[in-house]
């Protein structure tokens, strides 16, 4: 069944970065955007979205009312959950067709619009879309969501092995397993293994994260080649000091970065993710994002110069990213438990 919502205003502005004014109708330009406004022309970001549920959770934490258009909206919606849709979802709006080309995005320094309202939220929940099919628009016109078309991995149309490296963290613990993780077997092979196995088969380069019982990730990548071990000697700090150890060894434009404790992911995953155009690329199934994530090495100095009590999940919440519907579960299917570690060896023999 099409998700059907409402547009509740309309909203221009011949200036960026500013709030915008209501109107009661606009006329949208094929690859354009809406006539008049400051935003059309973009490449990506012609039409803004924003949902009025995302706009009353940020007036209860206010506690005060805000005007449409005051996050710069071009269009206020409501009853969808604009954010979670993937990339290439297509939208129609009255006789306008639009395709949702970015989620979120990144709020520069001194931007006016947190100064008068107090607090962004198109950074975290705004979209943006590339108008397909233009027309009028008015307030009232209904919203429907057209199912996303899934991406299929071409060989012809992704870069090469060369241009890419992938980053395996395998630093932890291990506790709640109950024993090293990383070395479990998994049909002859060790959980380690699989992964880097996997990523080899669309990475050149491949940079494992170890720590804990350092000298087990060594056996096991010794037998690869283009495979750097790099030992991080944080370890005990958590999952983020490895990410920061490992991403400072790339030195390809694009890279992957997976825990080394997701057996399932696979080189279809990989090629689906390499055809989205964006700069922070996650894979998600059933609107929950997984792994591996796709960067640009652009990323790499913001990371490490994160806080140390920060995270991955915290760092991209702040940013722009593409989000791909991959539809294959084992994005999410991490080895936490012995139960988990039972459950991924069924799937694999079923597989």
């Amino acid at each position: 069944m099409r998700q059907i919502g409402k547009v509740v205003s309309i909203n221009t502005s011949t200036g960026k970065g500013t709030v915008k004014t209501p109107v009661q109708r606009a006329m949208l330009i094929e690859d354009y955007g809406i006539e008049g406004d400051a935003h059309a022309g973009m490449e990506k970001r012609q039409v803004s979205l924003l949902s009025l549920e995302s706009i009353k959770k940020t007036e209860d934490e206010l506690g005060y009312k805000l005007p449409h258009g005051s996050f710069a909206e071009n269009i206020t919606v409501e009853g969808l959950e604009l954010y979670s849709l993937p990339i290439g979802t297509r939208i129609k709006i009255g006789d306008t067709v639009h395709e949702l080309s970015q989620i979120g995005k990144t709020c520069h320094t001194g931007c006016n619009i947190s100064q008068k309202v107090g607090k962004c939220v198109m950074p975290q929940e705004g979209v943006f879309t590339k108008v397909i099919s233009g027309g009028e628009i008015r307030i009232g016109d209904h919203i429907q969501i057209e199912p996303c078309i899934q991406i299929e991995p071409c060989m012809q149309h992704v870069e090469g092995r060369k241009d890419l490296t992938a980053v395996i963290l395998a630093a932890g613990y291990s506790s709640r397993a109950g024993t090293f993780k990383m070395s479990l077997d998994f049909f002859g092979k060790p959980l380690l293994a699989r992964v880097i196995e996997t990523m080899g088969t669309v990475c050149e380069s491949i940079i494992v994260v170890g720590g804990y019982q350092i000298e087990k990730i060594e056996s096991i990548v010794k037998n690869y080649e283009h495979v750097e071990l790099v030992y991080n000697e944080k370890y005990d700090d958590g999952m983020f000091s490895s990410v920061k150890k490992g991403i400072q060894q790339v030195n390809t434009a694009r890279f992957f970065l997976t825990p080394g404790d997701y057996p399932l992911i696979n080189k279809k995953i990989c090629l689906s993710l390499l055809q989205a155009e964006g700069e922070i690329i996650v894979p998600s199934f059933h609107k929950r994002g997984g792994h591996p994530i796709l960067l640009k090495r652009e990323f790499i100095q913001e990371i490490l110069e994160e806080p140390e009590d920060s995270s991955l999940k915290n760092y991209l919440a702040k940013k722009s990213r593409t989000i791909v519907e991959v539809n294959d579960e084992s994005i999410l299917m991490d080895l936490d438990t012995i139960e988990d570690y039972k459950k991924l060896l069924h799937c694999i023999a079923n597989d």
